[in-house]
C-alpha cells in the first residue's frame, strides 16, 4: 500500500496521535525544558513587576503582586535558595527511598517470579482480564512493568490459542494506561504527594494542611478494576477480531518458578503476613494512631525491603550483605535522570512559587470562570478532561524521551533478552489487519 493511499485511511484519532508525537519528538530532554520554562518564568516575572500587576488573594485578603528575578531582590534570592530547591523538592528523597525498597524486591527476582505465578495457567475467556490487570498493578515496579509484561503476556496469549501481538498490546496498554493505578501505594504515589503538597504551600504558604500517599488510594483501587474490564473488553470485542485466528504454534511458555524461588515467595508472604500484623497491633495498640499516614513512606519501606530480603535470602539470590548493597547500587544507578530532572524542576518550582505566578494564575483563572458562571459540577468534570487530554501528550512526550535515550542494555533490554518469542509470533494469520 502507497504511503499516499495509508495517510488517506487514517482515522481522525490516528492523525491526531500521529501530529501530537511529532510536536513532542520535537521538544529537548526533561531537563532542558525545564530550563527553558524557568527562564520563560522568570521573564513573565519581570513583566508583571515592572507593569505594577497585583491580584487579591481570596483566602488572605492580602495582595499578591509578581517578584522580579532580575533584581538584587531576585539575585539573593537565586544565591541562598539553588541548593534548598534541589534538596528541598519533595518528589526527591520520596521516589528514591521508596525505588530503594522496591528495587530489593526487583533486583531479587521476586518481582518476575510473581508475574510468572500469577500468569500460569490462566482459563482462556480471562486470560485479557488478567493480563490488563497484571500490567495495571505491575507499574509498582515503576518503567519494568512495560518492558517485562508485554513478552509474558505474548507468551500467555500463544499458550491459549491466541495472537501473541494481541498479547503484548494488552500487557503494554495496562502497563500504560492504568500506570498510576494499583492495589498498592507505588512510587509515583509519593511523587504525586511531592507536587501536590508544593502547589498547596505555593498557594498558601502558612498553611499545616498536607496531602498524604495515600489520598487517592480508594480512586486508584477502583481504577485497577475498572482499567482491567475496560482493556480486556476491548480487546476481545475490537482487537481479536481484526486478526482473526491465530494459526502459529504454541511451544513457547513462561519460565517455570524454581523451586527456591516458590521457597522465597512463600518466605516473603509470611513477611507481609506478620509485618502487617505487627503494625496493626501498633497502630491499635496506640503507637501509630495519628502517625500511620504520616509515616506511611517508611512503613511501606520496611514492607518492600523485608519481603525482597527475604525472598531473596530465601531463593539464594542474595547470598550476602555485598549483594544486597550491589543490589541497591544498581537501583541507584539508574537514578541519575531522575536526579538531573530534579534538580531543574526544583529549580523552575522554586522560581514559579517565588515569582507567585502560581497564585496570580489560580486567583486570575478561579475569577474568570466565576465571572462566566463555569462553576460546580461542570467545572470538575471539564477539568478531568482536560487532565485526560494533557496527559496524551504527557505520555507521547515520554515514550518519545525513552526512544531517544534508550540503550540496548540493562532493564530496557531485559524483557528482551528473557523471553524471545519463536518467529511463529510474527508469522500472519488470517485476516491479521495491515497496521
Amino acid at each position: 500500500m502507497s504511503k499516499e493511499n495509508t495517510a488517506a485511511n487514517k482515522s481522525w484519532v490516528d492523525k491526531m496521535i500521529g501530529g501530537i508525537e511529532a510536536v513532542c519528538n520535537k521538544l529537548p530532554p526533561p531537563a532542558i525544558l525545564f530550563c527553558v520554562l524557568f527562564l520563560f518564568v522568570a521573564v513573565i516575572g519581570a513583566i508583571f513587576s515592572i507593569a505594577g500587576v497585583s491580584l487579591v488573594n481570596p483566602s488572605t485578603g492580602e495582595a499578591v503582586v509578581a517578584a522580579n528575578l532580575f533584581s538584587t531582590e531576585g539575585l539573593h534570592w537565586f544565591l541562598t535558595s539553588m541548593v534548598k530547591n534541589f534538596t528541598g523538592f519533595a518528589p526527591l528523597g520520596l521516589v528514591i527511598t521508596m525505588t530503594l525498597a522496591i528495587g530489593l524486591c526487583e533486583e531479587s527476582g521476586m518481582l518476575i517470579a510473581l508475574l510468572n505465578t500469577a500468569l500460569k495457567n490462566v482459563p482462556a475467556t480471562l486470560v485479557p482480564y488478567v493480563i490488563a490487570f497484571v500490567g495495571t498493578v505491575g507499574n509498582i515496579a515503576s518503567d519494568t512493568a512495560m518492558v517485562v509484561i508485554p513478552p509474558l503476556a505474548a507468551l500467555v496469549y500463544m499458550g491459549v490459542g491466541k495472537h501473541p501481538v494481541i498479547g503484548m498490546m494488552v500487557g503494554y496498554a495496562g502497563a500504560q494506561a492504568g500506570f498510576t493505578a494499583n492495589l498498592m501505594i507505588a512510587g509515583t504515589d509519593t511523587l504525586l504527594q511531592g507536587l501536590t503538597n508544593d502547589a498547596i504551600l505555593s498557594f498558601l504558604p502558612d498553611t499545616t494542611f498536607a496531602v498524604d500517599a495515600a489520598c487517592n488510594w480508594y480512586f486508584m483501587i477502583a481504577s485497577t478494576f475498572l482499567c482491567s474490564l475496560v482493556i480486556g473488553t476491548v480487546s476481545i470485542k475490537l482487537i481479536e477480531p481484526r486478526f482473526g485466528k491465530y494459526e502459529g504454534s504454541a511451544d513457547s511458555k513462561i519460565d517455570e518458578v524454581t523451586a527456591d524461588q516458590k521457597k522465597g515467595l512463600r518466605a516473603a508472604g509470611i513477611t507481609a503476613v506478620v509485618y502487617i500484623a505487627l503494625v496493626a497491633a501498633l497502630y491499635y495498640g496506640g503507637p501509630l494512631k495519628g502517625m500511620f499516614l504520616k509515616g506511611m513512606i517508611p512503613i511501606l519501606f520496611c514492607l518492600f525491603s523485608l519481603c525482597g530480603l527475604a525472598f531473596g535470602y530465601t531463593s539464594k539470590a542474595y547470598k550476602n550483605v555485598v549483594d544486597v548493597n550491589k543490589a541497591m547500587t544498581r537501583q541507584m544507578s539508574a537514578m541519575g535522570s531522575y536526579v538531573l530532572f530534579c534538580f531543574f524542576c526544583g529549580q523552575f518550582q522554586g522560581l514559579f512559587n517565588w515569582t507567585k505566578l502560581g497564585t496570580m494564575l489560580a486567583i486570575a483563572g478561579a475569577d474568570f470562570f466565576e465571572s462566566i458562571g463555569f462553576t460546580g459540577i461542570p467545572l470538575c468534570v471539564a477539568f478531568i478532561v482536560l487532565c485526560a487530554f494533557v496527559n496524551i501528550f504527557i505520555s507521547r512526550y515520554a515514550g518519545a524521551y525513552r526512544r531517544r535515550t534508550r540503550t540496548d542494555t540493562g532493564d530496557n533490554a531485559y524483557g528482551a533478552r528473557r523471553y524471545r518469542l519463536p518467529p511463529s509470533a510474527s508469522a500472519p494469520c488470517s485476516s491479521q489487519p495491515a497496521w
